[in-house]
């Protein structure tokens, strides 16, 4: 970051200035696009506002930065003379026109660019040399790869091996690309679990109590089918479990595309207990009371495309619902979507 505002109009931090509507800055510059580090410059400045107010331009802070930097990286020390005074001119063209471009040879870079600033070959091999550290644009050396000159050939002067090895990776990044779009394409959606009606008969008896429930499963997938496993329901009371392990399916379901089945259960008895009693207790509080169940759904399932299938996972599907005074289930869990953790 240091080079690159002093090669345009010297080390003023005209680096660090935003652009204003109508006039981009230096920051807008294609060559400066890739820099880092304007927050860490920024954090310094508020350091020593604090400390002493309006004493360190942002110019010297530049210099002081790049230069411990160097030394971080075990690098050469050097003194730093300070008093520099912050520039008010940053415009986007001035860095345009006064960074050496990547795409010129090096005895041009050295007598356009550094030699009128008074910098020599060896000046010149350190701060190019300087960018093996960081990032560059493709843009900065593709035309080196692919359409040299004109030819639409490779440059003849590069490493025959540094050259098949980015082609190399070249083709690893498309058929990396290929694969995550066609990944995309046929990727299967998850399964989803809707409550389809819920009921608890005997609530307010303060005798046993007759759950029972329906499911729907939707598959979302165009053409990818469904294989699960058997399908085991767990229904929860608070804490507790009052219906554990009840095998809704009786065996294997298919689902194609596009399709939607329903799984359910009938009459499951709750026996006459703690349990019960605390139901009784919530149907009948004060304010319209109600009974909150969680119906849990666990099975494995496989999916299937053409030719192809995958291994089993398992699936667990978590569905709330509340019933009223009357043990019919609340309009707002009506089709209300489960959760679902898919493995």
């Amino acid at each position: 970051m240091h080079f690159h505002d002093c090669f345009v109009n010297g080390c003023d931090g005209s680096i660090l200035l935003n652009s204003t509507p109508g006039s981009p800055s230096e920051k807008e510059s294609i060559p400066n696009l890739s820099l880092r580090g304007f927050g860490t410059i920024d954090r310094v400045k508020a350091k020593l506002e604090q400390a002493c107010p309006g004493v360190v331009s942002c110019a010297d802070i530049l210099a002081l930065v790049a230069r411990d930097v160097v030394v971080l990286t075990k690098g050469p020390h050097w003194d730093v003379p300070t008093g520099r005074r912050d520039g008010t001119r940053s415009v986007k063209d001035d860095a345009l026109n006064n960074l050496p471009p990547p795409f010129f040879d090096a005895t041009r870079n050295l007598y356009q660019f550094f030699i009128p600033k008074g910098l020599d070959a060896k000046d010149q091999v350190v701060l190019l040399g300087g960018h093996t550290l960081g990032t560059s644009h493709c843009s900065s050396f593709s035309s080196r790869l692919y359409n040299f000159s004109g030819t639409m050939m490779p440059d003849p002067t590069l490493d025959k091996y540094y050259l098949l090895c980015s082609w190399f990776l070249s083709l690893l990044l498309i058929a990396g690309v290929l694969l995550f779009v066609v990944y995309l394409v046929v990727r299967p959606h998850r399964p989803r679990f809707h409550v389809a009606g819920f009921s608890a008969a005997g609530l307010q008896a303060g005798g046993p109590v007759l759950l029972s429930g329906q499911l729907t499963i939707h598959n979302p997938n165009h053409d990818l089918a469904f294989f699960f496993d058997r399908i085991y329901m767990t229904v929860q009371y608070r804490d507790g479990e009052v219906v554990e392990g009840k095998d809704l399916t009786g065996g294997p379901l298919y689902e194609p595309p596009k399709s939607a089945a329903p799984v359910g259960f009938e009459g499951v008895t709750v026996p006459a207990g703690a349990a019960t009693d605390m139901m009784a207790r919530d149907a009948a509080s004060a304010g319209g009371g109600h009974v909150a169940f969680t119906v849990k759904v666990r099975s494995r399932i496989r999916v299937r495309v053409a030719f192809w299938g995958s291994h089993w996972h398992p699936v667990h599907a978590t569905c709330d619902v509340q019933v009223g005074s009357d043990g019919q289930l609340l309009p707002e869990f009506k089709q209300k979507r489960c959760g679902i953790d898919f493995f």
